[in-house]
């Protein structure tokens, strides 16, 4: 059987009418199931707003927005700053794998014997003792000096006029030419076109850079920053009254003594060098630990 079966039909209570009319309203609708629209046909109103819908999204494709065309460019940026990123390290990639292959022959060069002419004025009451112990200590060198006497100058000055090893080619060879002459402070002068240089601190300063084999800025950085402090300390002590040397003298006793300096080890140094030239033309009294090393520096570098 396919179900149960009436015995006879039951009327509607209610008919209703296919269409609804209410007297009451402001306005009527069109029913949105007409057959025009069923078809796919518009009204001018909806064919209205379509046409403006489509104009604004056009407008917006159109006109570039503000953020976005801020982002492009930072985009850009970014991408032109890693470009030259690259750049860089590929050259500094070929400059280190050069390195190693340059590098026997920049020791080559820096072995090479130095030939340098120097201008030197000094005063002979504040003498440039420094140059002897220079002379006798650093044996791959050879110092030709040729000394001169200003017109500012009356008496004897200093013997300090040395020439040997005229024909060694394989020494450094420094021409130094020295003037006495009545001046404040020792000046040097490599060329006639440069600034002088002032104070013998500051010329062994010069040397040491000039000469790769007595550069003491080759050491430790640590070591390095010491020496430059002792030789401000020497340099400051030249230019101060007998009162304020003494304290200063104290505390380059302090460093003389308890560093690594000739003292305490075998080859005396730049620093040993520009203290003894000071406190000997200085003749201060000293301490007697600083006595001491006085007397190793006497008869080591004379």
């Amino acid at each position: 059987m396919s179900g149960p079966t009436t015995m006879y039909a039951l009327k509607p209570i209610i008919t209703l009418p296919s269409s609804l009319k209410s007297k009451n309203v402001m306005y009527e609708m069109k029913s949105i199931h007409e057959a025009h629209q069923l078809n796919g046909n518009h009204s001018p109103l909806e064919d209205s707003i379509v046409s403006q819908v489509k104009d604004q999204v056009t407008f917006f494709l159109k006109e570039p927005n503000p953020d976005l065309t801020l982002l492009e460019n930072r985009q850009e940026k970014i991408l032109s700053q890693l470009a030259e990123l690259k750049q860089q390290i590929a050259h500094l990639f070929v400059v280190l794998k050069s390195t190693n292959c340059s590098k026997s022959s920049v020791e080559d060069v820096s072995k090479k014997p130095v030939n340098v002419d120097i201008i030197l004025t000094a005063n002979p009451k504040k003498a440039p003792y420094s140059i002897l112990a220079l002379t006798t200590l650093w044996s791959d060198s050879s110092f030709r000096i040729q000394t001169h006497v200003h017109s500012t100058i009356t008496g004897t000055v200093p013997e300090f006029a040395i020439q040997k090893d005229e024909n060694n080619t394989q020494k450094n060879v420094i021409n130094l030419r020295l003037i006495w002459k009545d001046v404040s402070d020792l000046e040097l002068k490599s060329e006639l076109s440069t600034c002088p240089i002032s104070g013998e601190v500051n010329f062994l300063r010069y040397l040491s850079r000039l000469i790769q084999s007595h550069n003491y800025e080759n050491a430790d950085p640590v070591e390095t920053n010491l020496i430059d402090s002792i030789l401000d300390l020497c340099h400051m002590l030249s230019h101060q009254s007998p009162r304020e040397a003494q304290a200063t003298i104290s505390i380059l006793g302090d460093h003389l003594t308890n560093g690594p300096w000739f003292l305490n080890k075998k080859d005396p140094s730049l620093v040993d060098i520009a203290a003894w030239s000071l406190i000997k033309r200085l003749n201060s009294k000293l301490p007697s630990s600083l006595a001491k090393w006085f007397q190793n520096c006497e008869k080591t570098f004379l």
